[in-house]
Parts: C-alpha cells; sequence; structure tokens
C-alpha cells in the first residue's frame, strides 16, 4: 500500500483569516517502508502568530529565507502521485492546502484520503484523540513535537499500529476509510 503521509504547520488557526502554511512534511511510504521524506519551513509572507509559535517553535526568522508555498507546490505534490494521503485531522491540513493550491489557481489532488484521527474516534477509546496524546499511550516517541515532519513520523506509527489491530480483529481499514 503506498501511502503519503502529510502534515502542515501554520502561522495560525484559519486560513479564512488570513493564515497560511509556514512548514510542510510529507513521508511516503510503501508498505510502511519509507520510499521517500519531504520537508521545509516555508515563508508564509506574513508574521507568525505568537500564540502558533508557542505550539511550533517556528519563528518568523526561521522562515524569513525559506520558499514561498508556490515555489515548493509542484514538488508538494508529486510526493501524493498514486498515493492515498494520511493525516491525523485531514480537514486541518486540507484547509490550508486547499487556501494555498487556491490562490495559485491549482486544484486539490484527488487522492483517496485516510484521517487517523477519525480512525482513532470510530475504532478505539483512546482518553483523548490528539495526536501526541495517542503516540504517548502507544510508547511512540517523536524527535519533537509539532513540527510536520515529526509528526508525519509520529501518524504513520499510530497508522501502523492501528493496521496490526484491525488485522487481530479482522477489520479491513479499506472498506471504511478512503474518502
Amino acid at each position: 500500500m503506498k501511502l503519503a503521509f502529510f502534515d502542515v504547520e501554520t502561522t495560525g488557526l484559519s486560513p479564512s483569516n488570513g493564515d497560511r502554511i509556514c512548514e510542510v512534511g510529507i513521508l511516503c511510504t510503501d508498505d510502511f517502508i519509507i520510499k521517500k521524506r519531504y520537508s521545509t519551513l516555508i515563508n508564509p509572507s506574513m508574521p507568525i502568530n505568537p500564540s502558533a509559535s508557542m505550539i511550533n517553535g517556528i519563528t518568523d526568522e526561521m522562515v524569513a529565507d525559506a520558499p514561498k508555498f508556490s515555489q515548493v507546490a509542484d514538488k508538494i505534490l508529486k510526493h501524493f502521485s498514486d498515493r492515498i494521503i494520511v493525516c491525523h485531522n485531514v480537514p486541518f491540513d486540507f484547509k490550508f492546502l486547499r487556501h494555498e493550491l487556491a490562490m495559485m489557481s491549482l486544484p486539490m489532488p484527488d487522492n483517496p484520503v485516510m484521517d487517523t484521527l477519525k480512525i482513532a474516534r470510530k475504532f478505539f477509546n483512546f482518553p483523548s484523540n490528539k495526536l501526541q496524546s495517542i503516540a504517548d499511550l502507544l510508547n511512540i516517541t517523536p524527535k519533537e513535537k509539532h513540527r510536520a515532519l515529526a509528526d508525519v513520523y509520529t501518524t504513520k506509527e499510530v497508522l501502523k499500529y492501528f493496521f496490526e489491530q484491525f488485522d487481530r480483529r479482522g477489520i479491513d481499514i479499506m472498506d471504511h476509510y478512503y474518502q
């Protein structure tokens, strides 16, 4: 199974309020074996909200010389080619991706999508369905928290755990979570 784990860090919570992507992480796997990884800071052409910076650790200085989204959009989209896109909380990541692509008059990719947050809510009973809370319960230790590449590695390990549990339970997740 060809997967592209995807995560963004942003200047705030809402592209409709002008917030933008300031980091992208993508991890491409074939049957959970890593084939490619891609990560870049992105110059959002605006200041990063201090509350966002406190969470993701990304500062205006860090993105000052980074490429703009338009300069890396083709690379990002190529990583999705022929893969199921996996995110933890697809609506959040996709609203930012959709916004950035729309500003360039580019369509959203039409790949199948899997959301580990939806899977966690439907099939498991975690005290919290936040990515890091699930990872902590499963003893998955990321190198960093709330950074795009670290989060895609964590999402990969969480989904791998989910698949192992589904195999044990005889559940075919593919029947449930393509969007």
